[in-house]
């Protein structure tokens, strides 16, 4: 009993120093219903977002941003392996999702079509050139989806370390025996 009364405090306390005052758990509540749609936020909403994450610590800070981050493995194996955008739509990237889906569809649809009458005629040189052009195609968006998944996450997040003000520390190895660390944050001057 002792113990669950003990455990009961240590996370009352925990909570309070994680959240702080009411205003902050306010502050901390309307930022991650936010973050949702940080992907179509203006420069203006990413700024007015940082200002009201400013009096929140840095416990707090890495908790949002571990929460709404995107993650990059599942999304970039969608891509590679299943294709036709899946990846971007799981990742939360319409865009590139529907750009990539319309390309391999159309990609395909005219390596069928130039297949198709390929059967039909006997001299098809120029139908073989319209396959290898329609497979080069898809290919080619088979590459935009899988290097999309990179790239949307990349900025994403870039935007929600900005919006959250969050330092964020990576570690580097230079070369065998030295470990460096990197450091990046953005600094509003206005």
């Amino acid at each position: 009993m002792k113990k669950q009364v003990f455990l009961i405090v240590i996370l009352l306390l925990l909570g309070a120093s994680i959240f702080g005052s009411p205003d902050n758990l306010d502050n901390y509540k309307k930022i991650n219903s936010k973050l949702s749609y940080l992907a179509d936020y203006s420069n203006q909403e990413i700024y007015d977002l940082s200002q009201l994450s400013s009096n929140f610590t840095s416990n707090q800070k890495q908790t949002l941003y571990a929460k709404n981050k995107v993650k990059i493995l599942l999304p970039f194996l969608l891509n590679t392996f299943v294709g036709l955008g899946t990846g971007s739509y799981v990742q939360g990237d319409t865009e590139g999702g529907t750009i990539t889906l319309v390309g391999m569809i159309t990609s395909f649809s005219l390596f069928s079509m130039g297949y198709g009458v390929s059967l039909l005629c006997e001299e098809n040189v120029g139908l073989n050139c319209f396959i290898l052009t329609s497979l080069t195609a898809a290919l080619g968006f088979k590459i935009y989806g899988i290097i999309r998944t990179f790239t949307y996450a990349f900025n994403y997040n870039k935007k929600l370390s900005k919006a959250l003000n969050y330092v964020a520390v990576t570690p580097k190895l230079a070369d065998e025996n030295n470990l460096n660390f990197n450091f990046s944050f953005t600094i509003p001057l206005s």
